[in-house]
This record gives structure tokens, sequence and C-alpha cells, in this order.
């Protein structure tokens, strides 16, 4: 790196401020990162008793999938095996 002037206070009267360590570091360093990493209890949840639950499930309870799930899961083993038992009719060219 070369510098254009001469590295002392009359050609760089920049290098008298109080502030120029500081400068030079930023700008040396660039931005900050930020920071991907905190402390547990500083990213603790809000917790607060007055939200109510808004919208269609709001009295209604929960119901598991559980299920649903297996009936769909059977009904496709179901399909696929009726579809790989298929006959195939061969066509002669």
């Amino acid at each position: 790196m070369r510098l254009a002037v001469p590295l002392d206070p009359a050609s760089l009267p920049a290098l008298l401020d109080a502030d120029f360590p500081d400068h030079l570091l930023a700008l040396l360093q660039g931005p900050p990162t930020a920071p991907t990493r905190a402390r547990a209890d500083a990213l603790r949840p809000l917790h607060d008793s007055t939200i109510t639950h808004v919208g269609p499930s709001a009295h209604r309870p929960v119901r598991s999938l559980d299920a649903w799930l297996v009936v769909l899961i059977a009904a496709l083993f179901l399909l696929e095996r009726v579809l790989a038992t298929q006959r195939t009719v061969k066509v002669a060219t």
C-alpha cells in the first residue's frame, strides 16, 4: 500500500485529531458484525396473560391428526399395491 502524501501532520492534519485512531480502526475493520450468540435469559419469551386466542379454533379443543394420517398412509399403500399388481397389456408392433 502506498500513500499519496507523506505520513506527517503537516501534510495530513487529520493525524492530529483525537478521534483519528478510532476512525482509522473503524475504516480498517468495517462495520461490526451482528452477534450470533446471546444468553438464554436475554431471549426469554414474554408471557402476557391478557392475550386471548382469537379465531375459529379459539373454542374448539385441539384434535390429533394421527388417525387421519394412518388412514391416508393405508390408502396410499393400497393404491400403490393395486397399481403395481395390474396386468399390463402388451401391444404387438
